[in-house]
């Protein structure tokens, strides 16, 4: 997981100086809940659409990555952190994902 992290804040750094590159999600999911199920399936379309790169960790999995649910207030699952910038919490539709990405 601490890998993930790494390319995460890599990433973020990068798009801020860069713009241009692919969007990144970090994707906060749940096991055994529809609603993540549902949000994975349209993350796969936002993929396959925007050529995005997705980080999943589920929600509350350790306390080494609870800082990052900290900063970025984080209560539930699904939750989506996009470009670093946009959290939304709950099942976020495909078209609000396709719009906070253009």
């Amino acid at each position: 997981r601490s890998l993930q992290i790494q390319t995460f804040t890599l990433y973020k750094r990068f798009h801020s100086v860069c713009p241009q590159l692919e969007p990144f999600i970090v994707f906060y999911f749940a096991r055994d809940q529809k609603d993540s199920a549902e949000q994975g399936t349209i993350l796969d379309r936002i993929v396959s659409d925007f050529d995005a790169r997705v980080f999943a960790i589920e929600f509350q999995y350790s306390n080494e990555l609870a800082f990052l649910e900290q900063a970025y207030e984080i209560t539930q699952a699904p939750a989506l952190i996009i470009n670093g910038q946009f959290v939304r919490q709950g099942l976020t539709s495909y078209e609000e994902v396709a719009e906070l990405l253009k």
